[in-house]
């Protein structure tokens, strides 16, 4: 009886003490996006150079834009455990981190039309390159 507790205790301040690492989707390459010229570039081309996306849909940004064929990249990777996701639900800080890159490629038919790209970096290296968005 005294083993089981014991077990059950120590389990259950692992589940909630923890870090847990989850990881999915691969870093969008940004440092390609110069190889894309919008109005001009293939589907083919956006393949080529940035790989398959995880998914794909269709966005309707404005009534004077046309529907537009959208390609998701994205990478997530969460270093967080139980208690500090309980934590982040009520609203409260916790000490896990998240880290969020996503790519969005507009595409207008077959034809590329440019992308967003964002991040959950908070803080970026003044001298370093970033991409433009065209």
């Amino acid at each position: 009886m005294r083993v089981s507790l014991l077990a059950l205790l120590l389990s259950v301040t692992l589940l909630l003490g923890g870090c847990m690492s989850v990881t999915y989707g691969v870093g969008p390459r940004t440092d390609r996006l110069a190889q894309l010229t919008p109005g001009q570039s293939r589907s083919s081309d956006v393949l080529l150079a940035l790989g398959e996306p995880r998914g794909k849909g269709a966005a309707h940004l404005s009534p004077a834009i046309p529907m537009r064929n959208v390609w998701f990249y994205e990478f997530v990777k969460s270093n967080m455990g139980l208690y500090e996701t309980l934590k982040l639900s009520m609203g409260q800080t916790g000490s896990g981190s998240v880290d969020l890159k996503m790519l969005v490629v507009f595409m207008h038919g077959d034809v590329y039309d440019g992308y967003l790209w964002f991040s959950s970096v908070e803080k970026m290296n003044a001298s370093a390159t970033y991409p433009l968005a065209k």
